[in-house]
Parts: structure tokens; C-alpha cells; sequence
């Protein structure tokens, strides 16, 4: 499998990817700095990230890293993975429920605020697929997770 991080992957301190359902695995980095910013999107390609504390928190707003953070990630593994959840209508009820824009064009924002709507959503998802139900039960953990934490939710694909 290729690796998900796109870039130099010392930017990132600590990652937890929530993958699999009910585990959480620790993949840790080198916290040196690099020359210049990585843009959100060279690191979490097709992913769906939070910042664990506020500094983290802060440089996710701006789209682009520029020291080490502490996040928690739920990677989406393929671009074959994400058609299937576009083509399901999961992202696109979301984009509804929570008054944003998900696409597949640009990185967006979910308001911790909106994090109860998007939930909602994913617990009334029919899913024709198990992996896609696995999916939308992952991601409706880490949103609670992101929530607990009052942290925005920040869709990279």
C-alpha cells in the first residue's frame, strides 16, 4: 500500500490513524522543521483530520503546516475508496445537513459546531457496501472524538 503521507513526513509529530475499527494506531515522526510550509494537503491526502491541541488546531485553519502537530487522522485508503463513498451520497448529505461545501476540488471546513448534524447523518446512512458502513461507523467516532475536543474537522481530498 502506498504510503499516505505526500511530502516530508518529519512535519508531522504524532499522527493517530483511526483505522481499524476500535484500534487506534500510533505512527510517530521526526518533530525537526522544515524549510518551508507543506500545504494540508501534501500530508493528509483524502483524509478527514482534526488538531488534538490548539497550536495543531491553529495551523490546520491556515491549510498549511508549518511546525510539527499532534492530529488525529482517518484516512481514506484509495481514490477508488472515495468514488464509492461519493457515489453513496455520504459527503454530499453532510454538505446539506451542515450548510458546507465537501468536494473533491478543495479542502473544507466542518465547524465543530455542525459536528452533531454531521453524526446524525451518518448514523441514518443506508450503505449498500460493508466497507462503506464500516467506514461511516469510524467516522462517526472520530467525529465524536473531534467534538469532544471542540475541534473544527477539516475534509482533505
Amino acid at each position: 500500500m502506498e504510503s499516505p503521507f505526500k511530502g516530508k513526513i518529519e512535519r508531522v509529530e504524532l499522527v493517530r490513524i483511526l483505522i481499524p475499527l476500535g484500534k487506534e494506531h500510533l505512527v510517530s515522526t521526526s518533530s525537526q522543521n522544515c524549510e518551508s510550509p507543506l500545504q494540508l494537503s501534501n500530508l493528509f491526502r483524502r483524509g478527514i483530520v482534526w488538531g488534538i491541541d490548539d497550536g495543531s488546531a491553529r495551523q490546520l485553519e491556515t491549510f498549511w503546516v508549518e511546525s510539527p502537530v499532534r492530529v488525529e487522522w482517518l484516512p481514506i485508503p484509495t481514490d477508488a475508496f472515495f468514488e464509492t463513498l461519493w457515489v453513496q451520497g455520504i459527503f454530499q448529505e453532510i454538505n446539506v445537513a451542515c450548510g458546507i461545501n465537501i468536494s473533491d476540488y478543495e479542502e473544507a471546513i466542518l465547524p465543530f459546531e455542525k459536528i452533531a448534524s454531521a453524526q446524525k447523518v451518518l448514523r441514518e446512512t443506508k450503505a449498500i457496501d460493508g466497507k462503506v458502513l464500516d467506514f461511516c461507523q469510524r467516522f462517526e467516532g472520530a467525529l465524536a472524538s473531534a467534538l469532544a475536543s471542540k475541534r473544527n474537522v477539516f475534509f482533505v481530498f
